[in-house]
């Protein structure tokens, strides 16, 4: 109710020349019954009916109805049919005889009722908003126990959204000190949650720092920030996260990409592309990415090659899925028939020939603070050798480079060995006893059980592994 809020008081057509002690403080409003049909005009201050009165106004603004002889009361009663017929049953204005008692004073009793009546409805509501704000609170409370849980035991992975792939024959772009590149994503940022970026070649050591922004180009915000040391860097694909992806809105989204520091930066190009709103320099063809997304707004599992945003929130858990499978590198002259990605299982396939072990290795996919290590594991046919599985962890800086061969692990760091028949699927669980301190490659292993035997390998299969992070005080 705004202050140049005027009450409107209503009377009949022929009590309309009492009403004009009443136009200093109220508008006067005569109602005027013609059958089942009724019209409203206001009361000019001498007493005459003047200009009508839409029918909204007086439902939002009537008090009373006021009757300065029998004939107003009379009506009242069919105005107050015809009025709940149109508005509702029990909202027509009561009615309020004049008889012998001043206009101004029957008016003051109105104000006042009004008012208690007014009082009584804020308690009201005041009471309600109150209420509505608990349910609203639980509300919150119950989708945030909800998404917990949704986080706490989901396994999926992100989702892929679109790959732009490295094109042979293209020079990589290369970034000097100080230099900067900006690049507009060809998708809209509604539930975007990772952006990866392809690296020519491996920085020299310790040489500089890569500074990553990414930016919503429509509202200014800037909703992920990296700083990647050269040290971090490896030639192929840097995959920056997001903690939680973006709202469903879409927007046009921006990745800036500064190189500080001593040495360059080489990143791999694509395709050109016709517009020249998404050329990073002028006459460049886009840069080689690949982009995820996910739920709107809801947090996913962090995956294991992944650097999260700039970030209060710890990670808890990362996902070690199909692009750790895809690159999974057979050891110890193991074909590429028995270890390979199945696209129709959606696990990495490590079929063992004998009862000596086929290993698989996943480059650094187990991360410093990862404390538990556990996935699926299953013979993907209905008859066969049982089959014995295995985890085992060693430190990525200790890898023998160019030879493909299994190391010798430390104690703590093998799984032991989980015996399925075909057919059926289980979990294999490498429990730590602290926190890893720095990140690990992942070997997957498989052999045949002992007194088993084969004419073709088992389709033995890894799938949804994940990693979990824990402190040193962690069961």
């Amino acid at each position: 109710m705004s202050e140049t809020w005027t009450p409107v008081l209503l009377c009949h057509a022929s009590d309309s020349a009492a009403m004009k002690d009443l136009s200093p403080v109220a508008r006067v409003v005569s109602v005027d019954i013609a059958g089942d049909d009724m019209t409203f005009a206001a009361v000019a201050s001498k007493g005459s009916r003047g200009t009508p009165v839409s029918e909204v106004e007086v439902f939002r603004d009537a008090l009373g109805y006021v009757a300065s002889g029998a004939s107003g009361e009379a009506a009242h009663g069919a105005f107050a049919t015809l009025w709940e017929r149109r508005f509702g049953a029990g909202t027509a204005p009561a009615l309020y005889p004049l008889r012998n008692e001043p206009v101004l004073s029957v008016y003051g009793a109105i104000l006042s009722g009004k008012m208690h009546d007014i009082q009584k409805r804020n308690t009201r509501l005041m009471r309600e908003i109150g209420l509505m704000r608990a349910t609203h609170d639980q509300t919150q409370a119950a989708f945030q126990r909800l998404e917990s849980f949704f986080y706490a035991n989901n396994r999926g992975e992100r989702i892929p959204a679109m790959t732009l792939s490295v094109q042979r024959g293209t020079r990589p772009m290369v970034l000097e000190d100080g230099q900067d590149i900006e690049q507009r994503l060809p998708v809209d940022s509604s539930g975007l949650c990772d952006v990866a970026i392809s690296i020519a070649r491996r920085p020299r050591s310790g040489s500089g720092m890569l500074i990553a922004t990414l930016t919503l180009q429509d509202s200014g915000d800037t909703v992920g920030a990296w700083e990647v040391k050269a040290d971090d860097i490896d030639a192929g694909w840097l995959r920056l996260c997001l903690d939680r992806a973006l709202p469903a809105e879409p927007q046009t989204a921006v990745l800036r990409l500064t190189w500080q520091g001593e040495g360059t930066l080489a990143l791999n190009a694509s395709f050109f592309h016709p517009d020249p709103r998404f050329m990073p320099l002028p006459d460049s063809p886009l840069l080689a990415m690949q982009l995820w997304k996910y739920i709107p707004e809801a947090r996913a599992m962090m995956p294991a090659d992944g650097i999260v945003s700039g970030t209060p929130r710890a990670i808890e858990r990362w996902n070690i899925g199909a692009r750790h499978f895809k690159a999974a590198v057979p050891l110890d002259g193991a074909l590429t028939e028995t270890v390979g990605y199945s696209e129709a299982f959606g696990g990495l396939m490590v079929r063992p020939t004998a009862a000596t072990p086929t290993v698989a290795r996943l480059d650094r996919a187990a991360r410093a603070g990862v404390r538990h290590l556990f996935g699926g594991i299953k013979i993907e046919q209905g008859s066969g050798p049982e089959v014995a599985f295995a985890y085992a962890l060693h430190p990525t800086r200790a890898r023998a480079s160019g030879l493909n061969r299994v190391p010798a692990f430390a104690e703590g760091m093998v799984s032991e060995w989980h015996v399925l028949p075909p057919n059926e699927w289980s979990e294999l669980h490498l429990p730590l006893t602290a926190p890893l301190a720095e990140d690990h490659d992942l070997f997957v292993m498989t052999r045949l059980a002992d007194g088993s035997h084969a004419d073709l390998p088992p389709e033995a299969c890894f799938f949804n592994i994940v990693a979990q992070a824990g402190t040193g005080e962690d069961a």
